[in-house]
């Protein structure tokens, strides 16, 4: 049962909501060319009488005063860029009323990841002063090349968070009531191996094939799962370039791929694996090179945490299940958690984000807007937790 200080569905305007949704579809930002969605949400906020600047990188950063409320800042956040393809966006609305779902025409991606989570954040912005609602005073933190290893929040001075105590990223396919408290490492890394080339056909003996090499490596390391002593991990051969012609004996190949985990252990161990494979299947007169770019690394914040708590109390009193976990996806809030502020991602409400099939039911939109102003409410009265910004990481 919802408390009576628990905002419901009902308060949101859908149609409203869907309005700037579809405006935001429609303007092209595709990582490094946020500027016309940046344009929207600063002239949005200039008309709303809300303070708002974008920063040297082309983040934008908001703040939402408090209201009834002397708990400490906080922090939402979600990004402006899009993977491609991504131009002329033409958002398509099927059904009617609470059953709509927006897709794409087929020949982009819809671009939800994350423009459903700006939209029902400005929605949620006019329902909380239309009503007036509790809050404490919220930093909003909107990224740029989030979708190309976190640029922008990587960027961005950790000074605009800096006396907040919680964050939430909207920035995650999955049922309403998700609640990811924990998120990994990930690493990228390239392997470049160096042969001789010769005509491969008049003289091959003569050559060193730096592709027979580099395949032997890859064929040592598997893709997929895995598991060891207790800890799991990802790991993928993600692209593989090398050669110059049918029959020229090829002296360079390139690999690169990722690895992921949950464990500090486990990333030393992806490491090791490939190092050693290389030693095995590369040697004289072939050589390689490997190196490693850890594009983000772990965090995890307590389940119990109060401010999460708090979250998850949202979800039940909006009738959805609470679904605390890990998640093998990454986020802008790795990069915040790891500078000192304990964090959940939630569900945006997007699925086959990435595809073309992409696509976003109004109605989860709609709870997402209510989640966001019930758990406002909720954070307004917790002022005890002053000072534990980092302390659950």
């Amino acid at each position: 049962m919802r408390s009576a200080t628990t905002p419901t569905d009902a308060a949101v305007n859908p149609d409203r909501l869907l309005g700037t949704f579809i405006d935001l579809l429609r303007l092209d930002s595709p990582s490094g060319q946020e500027g016309p969605v940046r344009e929207y949400l600063l002239d949005w906020f200039a008309r709303h009488q809300i303070t708002a600047q974008a920063d040297a990188h082309g983040n934008v950063i908001a703040t939402l005063p408090a209201r009834h409320s002397t708990a400490p800042p906080v922090v939402v956040t979600g990004h402006m860029d899009v993977v491609p393809p991504c131009s002329g966006v033409e958002p398509m609305v099927t059904g009617q009323n609470g059953d709509r779902v927006i897709r794409s025409n087929g020949q982009t991606v819809l671009g939800a990841d994350d423009k459903s989570a700006l939209a029902g954040l400005l929605e949620a912005i006019r329902v909380s002063d239309e009503q007036q609602t509790a809050r404490p005073e919220v930093k909003l933190l909107i990224t740029v090349g989030e979708e190309v290893g976190l640029q922008g929040a990587y960027a961005m001075d950790p000074s605009h968070y800096a006396d907040c105590v919680f964050g939430v990223a909207f920035d995650h396919t999955g049922e309403q009531g998700l609640i990811v408290h924990e998120a990994p490492t990930l690493v990228e890394f390239a392997l470049t191996v160096t042969g001789k080339s010769v005509h491969a056909g008049i003289c091959p003996e003569h050559g060193v094939n730096a592709i027979t090499h580099l395949l032997a490596v890859v064929n040592d390391v598997p893709t997929g799962r895995v598991d060891l002593d207790g800890m799991s991990g990802t790991f993928n051969w993600g692209w593989v370039e090398g050669g110059k012609g049918t029959n020229v004996v090829p002296d360079q190949a390139v690999a690169r791929g990722e690895f992921r985990s949950l464990h500090p252990q486990m990333i030393d161990r992806f490491k090791a694996r490939l190092e050693a494979a290389m030693a095995r299947h590369v040697v004289a007169p072939a050589s390689a090179a490997l190196t490693f770019d850890t594009q983000f690394e772990h965090y995890r914040t307590d389940p119990d945490h109060p401010y999460v708590q708090a979250v998850a109390d949202t979800f039940l009193a909006l009738g959805c299940t609470p679904n605390i976990r890990a998640s093998h996806g990454g986020s802008d809030l790795n990069v915040f958690a790891n500078r000192g502020l304990p964090g959940v991602v939630l569900s945006a409400g997007y699925h086959d984000p990435h595809a073309l099939s992409e696509h976003v039911y109004l109605k989860d939109m709609v709870t997402m807007v209510a989640v966001l102003l019930g758990f406002w409410q909720a954070w307004a009265g917790l002022t005890e937790l002053t000072g534990l910004a980092g302390a659950s990481r």
